[in-house]
């Protein structure tokens, strides 16, 4: 697996974490009525998300966020040798 791939999959899976978590917490937000029995599933499915996202993202061993960071580089690199490719094309 190429480092591209996976600082991809580490940004995918805390893309997913957000999208599920993101509209329990808008939910929650603009009902804050007791949850009731649901109050568990909002906790895990809402904030609960939203905290091991961030979490993930710390640049340490173990973490998604040990190559999720690395795309910066990576996408810096691809437009600089794309950028030179182009302005030898209008030479």
């Amino acid at each position: 697996m190429t480092e591209w791939q996976r600082a991809i999959i580490a940004w995918g899976g805390v893309c997913f974490q957000l999208t599920i978590a993101i509209p329990v917490v808008t939910l929650d937000s603009l009902h804050p009525h007791p949850w009731g029995l649901l109050g568990p599933i909002v906790l895990v499915l809402g904030y609960y998300n939203c905290f091991v996202a961030v979490l993930n993202l710390a640049p340490a061993k173990g973490f998604d966020g040990e190559h999720a960071w690395r795309i910066f580089p990576l996408l810096a690199k691809h437009v600089s040798l794309r950028a030179g490719r182009s302005s030898r094309r209008i030479s």
